[in-house]
C-alpha cells in the first residue's frame, strides 16, 4: 500500500506536534510536583519550629518547676 508523499509530510507533522503538547503537559506536571514539595518541605520547617519551641518552653517549665537540678 502505498501512501502519497503529502499524507506522510502530514502524519509527521501531526506527530511533532503530538510530541510537543505531550512535553509541554510533562513539564506542567513536573513544575505543579515542584511547587508541591516545595510546599510541604515549607510546612515541614514551620511545624519542626513549632514543636522545637514548644519542646523548649516544656523544658524550661519543667526546670523552674522543679529546680535546676
Amino acid at each position: 500500500m502505498t501512501r502519497r508523499r503529502e499524507d506522510q509530510e502530514n502524519d509527521l507533522v501531526h506527530g511533532w506536534g503530538l510530541d510537543f503538547a505531550l512535553r509541554r503537559c510533562v513539564e506542567g506536571v513536573t513544575k505543579f510536583e515542584k511547587s508541591r514539595r516545595q510546599e510541604v518541605r515549607i510546612r515541614c520547617k514551620s511545624e519542626l519550629s513549632i514543636f522545637q519551641d514548644r519542646l523548649a518552653n516544656a523544658d524550661m517549665a519543667y526546670h523552674a518547676q522543679f529546680g535546676n537540678g
